[in-house]
């Protein structure tokens, strides 16, 4: 009971939104490696967190047998992170160990605040959707996760997109968070679907941000143009977006597409999305 009330989505904002003036927002942070050169992006984005929020880094490293957990290669891996982290001056310690990688990841996501992820092994569309370890991971984590395509950035200017969904108002949580804490500069974006979300929908979140001295860009467009999205987000130099995980019809998920799955594929920059 208790472990399906943690994955309950706003449960995780809920817990954390009296303390976040106190505390950092983010003081754990997992980090899975894969060993490759690749996922070193997603250890340097951590690492950036981590300095500004005075966090520990979690590594965790999957390997397929138990005879591989004190093998060489795993270890090479271990000092490797153990060394970037010291010379980043940030508290990390990566753990090795042996089991099916997506169910390992959303159990230590548990003891965590966010994963932080390399983004490979992407929902491309149609029934293949469904077997998507990435999907997976998002669909079952009990955190926030966020995906990395290419190089860490510094989170000079967020681009929120917002619909006005409960997950959307996850999203608005952690954007606000960034604004008042890290000063990052916030735009917010809605498509309005062509009449099928209000017109006033952003007022909620002007009521928010003004409660909280926040200031923000505000993007509204008719349709519903993931096209239109990632242009925003080029124009305006976003190096992050905020987003909802998957809210809305599998089906429709899997045979139309999504926003997230679009812009996982297609966004240059870190998407950080909730649950």
């Amino acid at each position: 009971r208790a472990e399906s009330k943690e994955s309950e989505s706003g449960s995780w904002r809920k817990a954390r939104a009296v303390t976040r003036y106190t505390n950092h927002l983010f003081e754990d942070i997992l980090v899975p490696l894969s060993g490759d050169s690749e996922s070193c992006d997603s250890l340097e984005q951590a690492i950036i967190i981590a300095q500004r929020e005075s966090a520990r880094i979690h590594g965790l490293h999957i390997v397929d047998s138990k005879e591989k957990v004190k093998g060489s290669s795993a270890l090479a891996i271990q000092d490797k992170f153990n060394q970037r982290c010291s010379e980043a001056n940030v508290d990390g310690k990566l753990i090795i160990e042996f089991g099916e990688i997506t169910k390992k990841i959303c159990e230590r996501a548990t003891m965590t605040d966010l994963i932080v992820l390399k983004i490979v092994h992407l929902p491309m569309g149609g029934l293949s959707t469904l077997k998507s370890p990435f999907r997976t991971i998002i669909t079952h984590s009990s955190r926030p996760m966020l995906g990395v395509p290419a190089k860490a950035t510094q989170f000079q200017r967020a681009l929120l997109a917002y619909d006005g969904s409960e997950l959307a108002k996850e999203a608005l949580f952690v954007a606000t968070y960034l604004a008042e804490m890290w000063k990052t500069d916030l735009i917010v974006f809605t498509a309005l679907e062509s009449g099928k979300i209000k017109n006033d929908i952003q007022d909620y979140i002007r009521r928010y941000l003004e409660v909280h001295e926040v200031q923000a860009d505000y993007v509204t467009i008719e349709t519903n143009s993931k096209e239109e999205l990632k242009n925003v987000i080029e124009e305006r130099h976003a190096d992050l977006v905020l987003m909802g995980g998957y809210s809305g019809s599998v089906l429709r998920e899997v045979f139309i597409g999504s926003s997230l799955d679009y812009m996982l594929r297609e966004s240059k920059v870190p998407t950080f999305i909730c649950r």
